[in-house]
């Protein structure tokens, strides 16, 4: 989704918007095949991540519901334990706060990553729950910038990431979160980068390959795309230092664990 396209969302009637919601709520509803909520919350979220084209927004949606399924005792098992680790390592969280166009920053740091302490697939895990979360907060996240930073990335990380794994991590961020990659930047990236990068390159086909951004160490460049205002010391921002826990505090939230058990969440001590 362009800067355009967020215009013509805010710009579509409420008319429209309803029209296009039980368009789709009708299509979900007549795919026998399908298992899915229907409730306005949980549609919107797929058809603003598609600009309210319904054939998008409903094979977004289907792509979701299809991959939950798939991976229900692996993906839809929240473990405590496992979830504080991963996040304790800092290699994934989510930029509190927007960009001047609303639009919000994933942060991947693959260097932060021990394989010895859990497996790339948790690391994944732990990112689509967390996003699960920011769904939940007044702030949209249909419009997202991924930064991967790879300062410390070594063979030790890239032995660990398979083709297998790569693949299923490009089909759940680009065809099944109800989310929209506009931009994807790679920044530190260490010796090892053409290893990984070649890893995920199979799977990306040529829309997301023209989105990436590769800075080195040249943070001035990044802020051209993202705001420093918004980013961490880390990345040469301006704004205070994260603490990825902060999520794992929400999960003691009895309204989040009501919330996030609408997808079918179960949450594991």
């Amino acid at each position: 989704m362009t800067k355009e396209n967020n215009m013509k969302i805010t710009e579509l009637d409420s008319e429209y918007k309803q029209k296009q919601l039980e368009e789709l709520r009708k299509r979900v509803l007549e795919d026998t095949s399908l298992t899915a909520r229907t409730d306005d919350i949980f549609l919107t979220r797929f058809l603003r991540a598609k600009a309210y084209h319904i054939n998008s927004a409903y094979y977004m949606l289907k792509g979701y519901v299809n991959y939950n399924e798939k991976y229900t005792n692996s993906w839809l098992t929240i473990q405590r334990p496992l979830m504080k680790q991963v996040l304790g390592s800092e290699v994934i969280d989510i930029i509190p706060n927007c960009d001047s166009e609303g639009r919000r920053v994933f942060w991947f740091r693959f260097g932060k990553w021990n394989p010895r302490d859990f497996p790339p697939e948790a690391g994944l895990h732990v990112a689509a729950l967390i996003a699960q979360l920011a769904l939940l907060e007044s702030i949209p996240l249909e419009s997202i910038i991924s930064v991967y930073d790879l300062k410390d990335t070594s063979f030790a990380h890239a032995k660990n990431v398979t083709p297998s794994f790569a693949k299923r991590m490009v089909a759940f961020l680009t065809n099944c979160a109800p989310v929209h990659i506009l931009q994807i930047h790679i920044v530190r990236e260490s010796t090892v980068f053409g290893m990984l990068f070649s890893i995920f390159k199979a799977f990306l086909d040529e829309r997301i390959k023209k989105r990436i951004s590769i800075h080195g160490n040249n943070f001035e460049s990044l802020h051209k795309a993202i705001d420093k205002k918004i980013l961490p010391p880390e990345l040469g921002g301006e704004a205070e230092p994260l603490d990825p826990l902060r999520w794992n505090d929400e999960l003691q939230k009895e309204s989040v664990i009501k919330e996030i058990g609408k997808e079918g969440y179960v949450i594991v001590d």
